[in-house]
């Protein structure tokens, strides 16, 4: 009995009951509030009839007794995020006083301005803005919503992050010192001529951005006018630095993006996608925007080393180039191209400086498939540092032939072939095959991907008495 006393007064003392257990101390339940408002804003009907149901979001759980809603109304840091399309902004606006402020828009040209009205006294503690317009197509065209160029002064010095989304403002008086993030998209604008004039030149652009030495996102969509062709000039004495920028995303018209590329300085850590469009391909073209990438692209590999993976393929008339390696930094480009702009593509790139080189798929038609043979000889493709080599065949087998008969003095340290295939028709001539691959000594290892079992069956017969150990991996179509 002494025994149990002594442990139930052991229990007693290590459990008070002073405090109610329903009762959370206020910082708690702050940091509690902050973390939903961040995973569950409020949300209304993005369009009449929609499926999407209006919601309360995180401010159905300040409801929850009396003590937690005095706790929420006394914390303006949780009314900071304002989602204009679910209502009660003037109620937020009034909750969050004095703190800056979160505003995402999503609305139509005809309720922008009345929507965009409480914010007219609060835009100097606008610190990030979303706005997307919705909408507002009538005769094929879009129409045009303008942001007061009084509030984006007036939040000058507190925006931090800015996305537009078919909104437009006057960029050639604008400065963002503190912005981190530059959103601007106007997708399927470059058939709209009459839009045009509210997109700010690359010279205008660029000046902006001299203002923003803290950005680190950059991401822009047919964002720049097509008047900057004649405009502005083609050899800027200084380039626009942003030394912080770790993302940049551009989306445009080919000519446009290498004009705007030449006025700015990419960090080589940056990771960048680059999508140049050209209705009517040109080689001239293509070739000044890869000049243009060159200092990016060939000092990649030294940064990247040891485990520079350098991927080149063609989808849908488009070459891709995708290169990326060990440490921070990488670069996506998908380009408008045809069959004749892969010799200019390659000569382009560092080939000579990849650990692993990946060539394909190649999606080329039938009736337009490149020489592979003539185009490494021309760029007398030379892998001096490839360790591995992959090959995705398709439509045919030629760029593996052709590749294969560099010979070893091309390839000195290629130790692992690995071949992507999904008919066994895709490959070559047994023979022919062997006897190219018989003069690569180097080669320890080739790797079959293949996504069916039966494909591999017929490509262990295929493979067999080869020199090389074969290994064999079955690929899962759902990744």
């Amino acid at each position: 009995m002494r025994m149990h006393e002594a442990e139930l007064s052991a229990w007693q003392s290590c459990h008070s009951t002073t405090s109610p257990v329903a009762s959370l101390p206020p910082e708690i339940l702050t940091a509690i509030f902050l973390y939903v408002t961040e995973i569950d804003a409020p949300r209304a009907n993005t369009y009449p009839g929609g499926r999407h149901r209006k919601s309360l979001g995180w401010i159905k759980i300040t409801h929850v007794c009396p003590r937690w809603r005095q706790i929420a109304l006394g914390t303006p840091l949780l009314w900071r995020n304002i989602v204009l399309r679910a209502g009660g902004t003037e109620t937020m606006l009034q909750r969050a006083a004095g703190v800056l402020l979160r505003v995402n828009v999503a609305t139509n040209p005809r309720k922008f301005r009345t929507q965009l009205a409480p914010l007219q006294k609060p835009t100097s503690r606008l610190q990030v803005l979303s706005l997307v317009m919705m909408g507002g197509w009538r005769n094929g065209r879009r129409s045009m919503a303008l942001v007061p160029h009084t509030w984006l002064c007036n939040a000058q010095d507190s925006m931090r992050e800015l996305s537009l989304d078919f909104v437009y403002c006057d960029w050639g008086r604008l400065r963002f010192p503190a912005m981190v993030s530059l959103k601007l998209s106007y997708l399927g604008l470059r058939h709209q001529r009459a839009a045009m004039k509210h997109l700010p030149t690359v010279s205008m652009l660029a000046s902006a951005l001299a203002t923003m030495p803290n950005l680190q996102i950059l991401d822009l969509c047919n964002a720049v006018s097509p008047r900057s062709l004649p405009k502005d000039s083609t050899d800027p004495f200084i380039r626009t630095p942003l030394p912080n920028l770790s993302t940049f995303n551009i989306d445009m018209d080919m000519r446009l993006c290498t004009l705007l590329l030449r006025h700015l300085a990419i960090p080589h850590e940056a990771d960048i996608v680059i999508i140049s469009r050209d209705d009517e391909p040109d080689i001239q073209s293509l070739a000044a925007q890869l000049d243009e990438l060159q200092d990016y692209l060939v000092a990649y590999p030294a940064h990247a080393a040891p485990a520079f993976h350098l991927t080149i393929a063609y989808r849908a008339w488009r070459a891709e180039v995708h290169a990326q390696g060990s440490v921070a930094g990488s670069f996506h480009g998908i380009f408008d191209s045809d069959a004749e702009g892969m010799t200019i593509l390659l000569g382009k790139l560092p080939l000579a400086d990849a650990d692993h080189l990946e060539l394909g798929p190649f999606g080329f038609h039938r009736d337009n498939l490149p020489n592979w043979n003539q185009i490494f000889g021309s760029i007398n493709l030379k892998l001096r540092r490839a360790r591995t080599v992959t090959i995705n065949l398709e439509t045919s087998s030629e760029v593996l032939l052709a590749l294969l008969e560099r010979g070893p003095q091309m390839m000195p340290l290629l130790k692992t072939l690995v071949i992507r295939i999904d008919f066994i028709d895709q490959m070559p001539d047994r023979d022919l095959f062997r006897a190219r691959l018989d003069e690569l000594s180097s080669v320890e290892t080739i790797e079959v991907h293949t996504y069916a079992l039966s494909l591999e069956e017929k490509m262990e017969d295929y493979m067999d008495g080869v020199r090389p150990e074969v290994r064999y991996v079955t690929l899962n179509w759902n990744v």
